[in-house]
């Protein structure tokens, strides 16, 4: 009675061995398999999509724009020296064309600012011209350097009577007039292109006169009104339009 049984269970375990078996044939054959009521499908693999290279874009090329090339700085120092010692200007223009750039400066004889001195920066003496200077109103670089030399007295003659100061002091008195002799440079070279004198007012003789000179022993002297700055203005602005030479 034990053997029988034992070949039942073996031949069952026959039997799940073949069934393992058909679906794993039925594997390799691809397609599907019905095992009872259950199916099994197989997908047949698809190729393998094809690689696909990243696109590298061109970098755009940058348009390079003309500009406009910047007008040459001159400075305070070399306008200086061009009055000083006629020293050329590099960035200086050529003394050409209707309208010549230019910048007015002016000699102080004395005190601790002595020298020549650019009005722009000054309150002693103010030309308007300058303006264009400060505000680079020009339409170009400079062209001329307009030197405003020191005040220098001129002897015009005496008056006819004789004067008594006040601690008793009896003397004479000499008048004089100031002038200005103003020198236009030309900036590229240093060279004086043209200068003028301008002469102040010329001092009356009065009853009473009040003068510092009064202090020394006579005779004294007066001295009349220096130019005015507009005078040297007008003048300057003159030559920015002249013809050139």
């Amino acid at each position: 009675m034990v053997r029988p049984h034992a070949r039942q269970r073996r031949a069952g375990s026959l039997v799940g061995i073949g069934m393992v078996m058909v679906v794993v044939a039925s594997c390799s054959s691809g397609g599907s398999t019905s095992i009872g009521s259950v199916t099994a499908a197989f997908a047949t693999p698809s190729p393998l999509a094809a690689t696909v290279e990243p696109t590298v874009e061109p970098m755009p090329i940058p348009t390079l724009e003309p500009t406009a090339t910047p007008t040459p700085t001159v400075t305070e120092e070399e306008l200086i020296a061009a009055c000083d010692k006629g020293t050329p200007i590099p960035e200086a223009d050529t003394y050409t064309s209707t309208v010549h750039p230019l910048v007015v400066l002016y000699y102080e004889p004395a005190g601790p600012d002595s020298g020549w001195i650019l009005s722009s920066y000054s309150a002693n003496h103010s030309y308007d011209i300058n303006t264009k200077w400060k505000l680079d109103g020009w339409p170009g670089p400079i062209q001329l350097v307009v030197c405003a030399g020191a005040e220098k007295p001129v002897k015009i003659g005496g008056c006819p009577y004789t004067y008594k100061r006040t601690d008793g002091k009896v003397g004479t008195i000499i008048r004089y007039k100031q002038t200005i002799t103003v020198q236009v440079l030309v900036a590229s070279t240093g060279k004086t292109l043209q200068s003028r004198t301008f002469t102040g007012s010329s001092p009356g003789c009065a009853d009473r006169i009040t003068t510092e000179d009064l202090r020394d022993n006579p005779p004294w002297h007066l001295i009349g009104a220096a130019p005015a700055d507009s005078t040297i203005n007008g003048y300057a602005t003159t030559v920015s339009t002249q013809k050139a030479k």
